[in-house]
């Protein structure tokens, strides 16, 4: 009987499936930025080995022997991974100092998974174990112009690499240092990073096992454990979607059914009214006009109160990330667009009936 307090409820719901498909298009742009984006290192056709028990001289010079494999390299942790946190300054009595991420690897480390480097050189078998190569974040830390050739607290500096994501995109980068792995070092570093030839994963795993249960033949190493990394990364965003995703839909279809009811009941009201502007002429086009003109209204209605909502819920989300897509204009448009489409394909079949309904029966019920 209250008809405001229906096109109350029909605004409030819009309002909620225009804030959820914002959110969703907005989530999805951040989520789609974190996975295509440049990080700074590629982990295409990389399978790894999390023990270091296997990170052996055998182990590595067997696996090169596969056709299948391109090349091995170890590392304490992997580029996505934080290693062993230091304390970093520019001289060793500078109390200045900043925590700084260090990690050990081989020379093959930067190429197989294409860290730039910028300046200077890469490690080689001969390295010593005082030189470091480090980010440009810690160069810039350091606060040096030349950074080639400079002691620091934790070694020469003998190379600089581009910046590249290690914790995704939600921090900042941090200062990194890698240090060359001691050949004559006791403790090796715990991960074997292996690239094989695009296509031949399965080969690959086939080779590993191969190499592993003849160097190892008691091990029970499960290689279904050992894909490539890179596929576990942004789960729990994508599970997170999934879920936004779900409510979003559900959302749309409780609106549908309301939109269903209040249709229903807007044409029966108005019965009458449509037996008599079909029989002074008017076509079934300006009925259905007429009818679905409310519709339009409490779209934008419901549209114009949900962008500052939707603004605010979806920037807050992104505040999270240090590094973050724009919320563009064509997310609101996009999400207005949406609703209408959902708002006159549920409503026009039922305006569609009405207008299309023989006039003699609507006025004989009178």
């Amino acid at each position: 009987k209250n008809s405001n307090f229906t096109n109350g409820i029909v605004i409030f719901q819009f309002m909620i499936v225009s804030v959820m498909i914002v959110f969703s298009i907005g989530y999805y742009k951040q989520l789609h930025f974190m996975i295509n984006a440049d990080k700074g290192y590629k982990t295409d056709d990389i399978i790894v080995l999390y023990d270091a028990q296997f990170n052996t001289p055998s182990v590595r010079e067997e696996l090169l022997r596969h056709p299948s494999i391109l090349s091995v390299a170890s590392g304490y942790s992997l580029p996505t991974q934080m290693s062993m946190a230091t304390n970093m300054s520019k001289h060793w009595d500078d109390p200045d100092m900043f925590k700084t991420n260090m990690n050990l690897i081989d020379p093959n480390y930067l190429e197989m998974y294409q860290i730039e480097l910028i300046e200077g050189k890469n490690f080689t078998e001969h390295s010593a174990v005082h030189e470091i190569i480090v980010n440009e974040t810690a160069v810039k830390k350091l606060g040096l112009t030349a950074p080639i050739g400079e002691e620091t607290s934790v070694g020469v500096i003998i190379g600089v690499v581009k910046d590249f994501n290690m914790a995704g995109f939600s921090e900042a980068i941090i200062p990194m240092a890698f240090t060359s792995q001691n050949k004559n070092k006791e403790s090796s570093p715990r991960q074997l990073s292996i690239k094989y030839l695009k296509g031949n994963k399965q080969k690959a795993l086939l080779a590993i096992k191969d190499v592993l249960d003849t160097e190892f033949p008691n091990n029970t190493v499960d290689l279904n454990a050992y894909q490539s990394y890179i596929g576990m990364q942004h789960v729990g965003e994508k599970t997170m979607l999934k879920v936004i995703l779900a409510l979003t839909l559900s959302a749309i279809f409780i609106t549908i059914l309301g939109l269903v009811g209040i249709s229903l009941f807007k044409t029966q009201q108005r019965t009458k009214e449509i037996g008599i502007r079909k029989v002074n002429g008017a076509t079934i086009a300006e009925i259905m006009r007429m009818l679905n003109k409310d519709f339009i209204k409490w779209v934008a209605i419901a549209f114009v109160l949900a962008c500052p909502i939707a603004y605010y819920a979806t920037s807050k989300w992104l505040e999270n990330f240090a590094y973050k897509t724009a919320l563009s204009w064509w997310v609101f448009a996009l999400a207005g667009v949406f609703t209408l489409v959902i708002a006159l394909v549920t409503v026009s079949w039922q305006t569609y009936r009405a207008a299309t309904r023989n006039p003699v029966e609507s006025l004989r019920d009178e």
